[in-house]
């Protein structure tokens, strides 16, 4: 894999305010692909954006990184080990 394709792979994380921004910009053009092309994107992640956002607001736009609650540890704490192993011994 070239230097140029591991780059384009590489996972970009947007603020909430760059998404933001992003969809004000994009209500106010016709030219949605050059856009895209101008801010580095895939047109659909606008489309996604847009949708988010209509769907539940600006809140709904999560910002740039992992969200809280979703590492593993967090998780672990969130399921109920009693039910969890009663569950997998039925399985058995």
């Amino acid at each position: 894999m070239s230097d140029l394709e591991s780059a384009k792979r590489k996972r970009r994380g947007f603020s909430r305010e760059f998404k933001l921004t992003a969809l004000a910009r994009m209500n106010e053009t016709r030219n949605i692909v050059g856009l895209a092309q101008e801010l580095g994107l895939e047109r659909k992640l606008l489309y996604c954006w847009r949708d988010k956002l209509q769907a539940g607001g600006p809140e709904n736009l999560r910002g740039a990184g992992r969200p809280r609650g979703s590492c593993s540890a967090d998780r672990d704490q969130l399921v109920d080990r009693p039910a969890l192993e009663t569950a997998t011994e039925q399985q058995r």
